[in-house]
């Protein structure tokens, strides 16, 4: 078994964190799916298809307005857009990219002229996510996943009385750091 390609951490990363040394292949197979829980649970909160760039193929129902806001950001590159309520994306409808651009990698906007408005009218075609997780994100995840293999037996206990066995259960599935990363990138959509 291995990490998926989206993972926002590898097996490594995760046993030089908690110190471990060694091998037994049944806790490297829980430590891996760790990490693709742990990454699948982060892209949920935040909004995100993955945080790792790849190349996305959208269509947006148009506003009439200046502004395209894509699912995935940060936005690296543009590859195309079209604006057609036909839905034929032909030559005929692309836009040139000296028309728009993107702003602060969050969303796109027109120079001089609105998006049509309609279902499903624009095409955008481009790439979005991160070549490489910030370090705040990746670290994140190295906790998280530590923290849940670390305490598989008793996820939620937050602490135990030696003396009488009672136990303190927690509240919250993320540690308080890992909110305040997830935070920053939690997509803020515009109503």
């Amino acid at each position: 078994m291995s990490v998926a390609a989206n993972a926002l951490a590898t097996l490594e990363e995760v046993k030089d964190f908690y110190g471990m040394t060694g091998s037994k292949q049944a806790d490297d197979d829980l430590i891996e799916d760790l990490i693709d829980r742990i990454t699948q649970l982060f892209q949920t909160y935040c909004g995100w298809s993955s945080f790792k760039a790849a190349d996305y193929t959208e269509y947006i129902d148009g506003e009439s307005t200046k502004y395209i806001f894509p699912i995935n950001t940060p936005i690296i590159s543009i590859t195309s857009i079209h604006d057609d309520t036909d839905w034929v994306y032909g030559s005929d409808t692309l836009i040139e990219n000296t028309e728009y651009r993107s702003v602060d990698e969050r969303y796109i906007v027109s120079k001089d002229s609105l998006f049509g408005r309609g279902d499903q009218n624009i095409k955008l075609v481009y790439r979005a996510g991160y070549e490489t997780i910030p370090g705040d994100l990746k670290q994140s995840c190295i906790e998280e996943v530590t923290k849940r293999y670390k305490h598989r037996r008793d996820i939620d206990i937050q602490a135990k009385s030696l003396d009488d066995g009672d136990a303190t259960y927690s509240e919250s599935a993320f540690l308080p750091a890992t909110k305040e990363v997830l935070y920053k990138y939690k997509t803020m959509w515009v109503q």
